[in-house]
């Protein structure tokens, strides 16, 4: 395998680790907070990273951080 190769899938564990430690931290607040009145719960979405040169792999990003929103409960209040 060449070094190039060696360093992709580094960077790709890199990534990943960095994804999930991320979903991590979502999963704390969400914890710490579950008795909070008027907490939402969050979500983190996750999406492949953008591949190089359109065909090698790169790992995985965080998309975004959601609310998760009751909307029926949110128009009564």
């Amino acid at each position: 395998m060449s070094g190039s190769g060696i360093n992709n899938i580094f960077e790709m564990g890199r990534l990943g680790i960095q994804a999930f430690q991320r979903g991590l931290s979502v999963t704390a607040h969400n914890i710490s907070n579950a008795s909070t009145e008027g907490f939402s719960r969050q979500d983190v979405v996750l999406e492949a990273a953008r591949p190089l040169g359109g065909i090698i792999p790169t790992g995985v990003r965080v998309a975004e951080v959601r609310r998760n929103v009751d909307q029926f409960v949110e128009a009564q209040l």
